[in-house]
């Protein structure tokens, strides 16, 4: 886009004129841009041109730009939409006299001490600030308790389970919104795009919501040729609209636990079907999918195991009871397990074609675990330690203080998170740099670009 203003007197006013946009440029959005029906950029926000690349069907929009509100994505602009933000003033700092150096050469031996607690204050702020992440409180429906998200594309989701209130919670460009009450206890959530989404729940029952409508797709009640029994669900993953998993156990006698069996069900784009039952003794509660070749099950006593397409197989037993599991590829996933009393909160990363410890924290319980990449993985729970330490000892019911970590594809880093003291029990990480988190009773967004 090129244009001039006008000087007094009506003259050009070369200063002033329009630059044109070029790849890299830094940009303000000159209206509100809403796509499918959400705000994808905001009245001045700042944008980068990532690239210039015509549409086929209309070539005027050809500036490519990353929407912070549609989870990073990226989209083409025109002309019409971009304007190039102002270049800053040079400052040209008045010259002073040198006392820097001449203090540091008479004073040689301090040098040292000063690298070195000038490094320590850079990372105590960098531990303090979260890691530059900032966080935005987005919905707290008030005292009500969130237990799982889930975000693909652009939509997210999340349950709310308390007492009687039973939600799928969705975020549109008008906030969150509750979508259906359900009277049955909701596990777990899965979304592929704003058209499938999955719920499983704690009495056998899958529940599907195309964007539209909110409804059970599938019953497991009586399934076996027992009226009145059914399988306990807990936890569900899919990777497109025709495949998803959901995993539970069923119990044949309802008082006798030996009678355990791991049951997989599996989703084909028509209907559901059981894939398989990992038993005897096998309470699986978690699941994750890279791709239909590609599936993962924990159960809640540690054994992982792995589907490739055809058969099932035990991979790994981690000896810990694994609460959910996460991948991104055929050659990365990751598994998370609770604290017990004789064990600290652990993850494990799959790599190389293998499973191995990637983490250990004392006295924390990780109930959830997201990723994008291998680069950037978030677990989240309790820290039970520091929830031993602040309670107070007529307290019934101790205070669960937040746990998050985060990985950077080299190691894991404590991020303090936004204040409060509350457990954190899901995350949905939805960009190199941005990720949702519930606690037990608000909903927020985390990044570096608030």
């Amino acid at each position: 886009m090129t244009g001039e203003t006008k000087g007094e007197g009506g003259a050009p006013a070369a200063e002033e004129a329009i630059r044109p946009i070029q790849v890299g440029m830094k940009c303000n959005i000159t209206h509100e841009i809403f796509i499918d029906g959400q705000m994808a950029f905001r009245l001045g926000e700042f944008v980068f041109v990532d690239d210039i690349v015509p549409n086929q069907s209309q070539p005027e929009y050809k500036y490519v730009v990353m929407s912070k509100e549609l989870a990073f994505r990226k989209f083409q602009l025109s002309d019409l939409d971009l304007i190039p933000a102002p270049e800053p003033q040079e400052y040209k700092r008045k010259k002073r006299p040198a006392r820097v150096w001449p203090f540091i050469k008479r004073h040689k031996v301090l040098l040292p001490s000063i690298v070195v607690g000038t490094a320590v204050i850079v990372t105590a702020a960098i531990l303090l600030a979260g890691y530059g992440f900032k966080w935005k409180p987005e919905f707290s429906p008030g005292g009500k308790a969130f237990t799982r998200l889930a975000s693909a594309r652009g939509n997210t989701v999340a349950l709310l389970n308390n007492g009687g209130y039973r939600f799928l919670y969705t975020k549109t460009d008008k906030g969150w919104t509750a979508i259906q009450r359900s009277s049955s206890r909701l596990t777990d959530v899965t979304t592929t795009d704003g058209g499938h989404t999955w719920i499983t729940s704690g009495d056998g029952q899958i529940y599907f919501w195309d964007g539209v409508t909110f409804s059970k797709q599938f019953d497991t009640t009586g399934l076996y040729g027992m009226p009145g029994d059914s399988d306990s669900l807990s936890a569900v993953a899919a990777t497109d609209g025709d495949h998803a998993w959901a995993v539970g156990t069923f119990l044949a006698n309802s008082t006798d636990y030996q009678t355990t069996q791991g049951v997989v069900y599996t989703f084909d784009g028509k209907s559901w079907r059981l894939l398989v039952a990992l038993g005897p003794q096998t309470q699986l509660g978690a699941v994750a999918a890279a791709d239909p070749t590609h599936v993962w099950a924990a159960s809640k006593s540690g054994e992982i195991f792995f589907y490739n397409g055809s058969t099932w197989a035990l991979q790994t037993n981690t000896q810990v009871p694994i609460t959910r599991l996460c991948a991104v590829d055929k050659d990365h996933a990751w598994a998370v397990s609770s604290a017990t009393d004789k064990v600290s909160g652990r993850v494990f990363s799959f790599q190389n074609g293998k499973w191995g410890q990637s983490m250990e924290a004392n006295m924390v319980s990780f109930l959830d675990i997201s990723a994008t990449d291998a680069s950037h993985v978030w677990a989240v729970g309790s820290d039970d330690a520091a929830s031993s330490t602040t309670s107070s000892a007529s307290s019934q019911s101790p205070t669960q203080l937040k746990a998050m970590w985060r990985y950077d594809g080299t190691q894991w880093k404590n991020v303090s998170g936004p204040r409060g003291s509350v457990m954190v029990p899901a995350v949905a990480v939805v960009g190199p740099e941005a990720v949702w988190m519930c606690t037990t009773d608000s909903i927020y967004y985390g990044s570096k670009g608030l």
